[in-house]
């Protein structure tokens, strides 16, 4: 039931990066995807939201405020262009 997907969750969390706390997993998956390259089009960065099923800019709002909480610093910047903050990339991975 839910207690043992809360165990698995809690379990798998745990073994992620710290930097990934106060993500759910559809943000964690857009996340691991976007740092692939330094800057997406648009169009292809809601296609990677839309794969995790969710919003293009409200993807990119919840990114960057997790951003701000964990680094004081913004991730994706731009609106035609996606820009990642590289300097932000290198400290994800700790």
């Amino acid at each position: 039931g839910t207690v043992e997907k809360q165990r698995k969750l809690a379990l798998s969390d745990s073994n992620s990066a710290p930097a990934m706390n106060g993500l759910d997993a559809k943000h964690k998956a857009v996340l691991n995807e976007i740092l692939q390259r330094p800057s997406w089009p648009m169009a292809d960065f809601r296609v990677v939201a839309a794969k995790a099923g969710l919003l293009p800019w409200a993807c990119f709002t919840t990114l960057n405020e997790w951003a701000l909480d964990t680094y004081a610093d913004l991730l994706l910047e731009g609106d035609q262009i996606v820009t990642v903050n590289q300097n932000l990339k290198e400290n994800i991975y700790v």
